[in-house]
C-alpha cells in the first residue's frame, strides 16, 4: 500500500505546527529571566502539563463531533496567545500564564494530528504513517533552533522570537481565512480537505 496524497499535506501541515514552535526550554529560560528562581523553574513544565493533560481529552472528544479545521485554528490561536503573553512577560506569573496557553495549544493540536494520520494511512501502513509523521516532526523541532540560533544571542532574545513566531504564525492564521499573502500555501490546502 502507499501513502495518499492527503496524508503528506497532513505531514506538512505538522511540520509547518513545529515550525512554529519553539523548544519547551525557552518556556523556562524566558521565566528565569522575568525572575522565577531556580527552585520553581519545574513549577513552568508542570503548569504546561496540567494544561495540555486537562485538554487533551476534550480536544479529542470535539475531534469526533467538531470541524478539523476549527480545532487546529483553535490551537494555533493558543499558541499565538502563548508567544504574545510570553513576549510581553514581566513577571513569572506572566510567564506561567504563557506556559498554560502553550499547554493548551499541545492539547488541541497534538491528538487531532495523530487521529489524522490514522485517519488517512491505510491500515496495513499505519505504524509507518505514525513514524514518518514522527520522523518529519521530530526534525522539524531540530531544525527550528538551529536556523534561529543567531538571532538569540542578545538580550532581547525571547522577545524577538515570540514576536517573530506570532507574526509567521498570525500570516498563517491569514492564509487560512482565505488571505492572499499567506506565506505558506499548503496550510489552507490541506485546512480546505478537510
Amino acid at each position: 500500500a502507499q501513502l495518499p496524497s492527503r496524508y503528506w499535506l497532513i505531514v506538512l501541515l505538522g511540520a509547518i505546527f513545529t515550525l512554529a514552535r519553539f523548544s519547551e526550554a525557552f518556556l523556562v529560560l524566558r521565566a528565569q529571566d522575568v525572575g522565577l528562581t531556580l527552585g520553581y523553574v519545574p513549577l513552568v513544565l508542570i503548569v504546561m502539563n496540567v494544561a495540555y493533560t486537562a485538554t487533551a481529552y476534550p480536544a479529542g472528544v470535539a475531534a469526533d463531533r467538531l470541524s478539523r479545521r476549527m480545532l487546529l485554528a483553535a490551537g494555533l490561536s493558543m499558541l499565538i496567545a502563548a508567544d504574545v503573553v510570553l513576549a510581553s512577560a514581566t513577571s513569572p506569573w506572566m510567564a506561567l500564564i504563557g506556559a498554560a496557553l502553550w499547554g493548551l495549544h499541545m492539547g488541541f493540536t497534538q491528538g487531532l494530528f495523530a487521529k489524522l494520520v490514522a485517519d488517512n494511512a491505510p491500515v496495513e501502513i499505519r505504524g509507518t504513517a505514525f513514524g514518518i509523521f514522527n520522523l518529519i516532526a521530530g526534525g522539524a523541532l531540530l531544525l527550528e533552533p538551529l536556523r534561529r540560533t543567531g538571532h538569540f544571542l542578545d538580550r532581547s532574545w525571547f522577545r524577538h522570537a515570540c514576536s517573530h513566531r506570532t507574526a509567521h504564525l498570525s500570516t498563517y492564521t491569514s492564509g487560512w481565512e482565505g488571505a492572499t499573502r499567506g506565506v505558506i500555501t499548503a496550510a489552507p490546502v490541506v485546512c480546505h480537505l478537510w
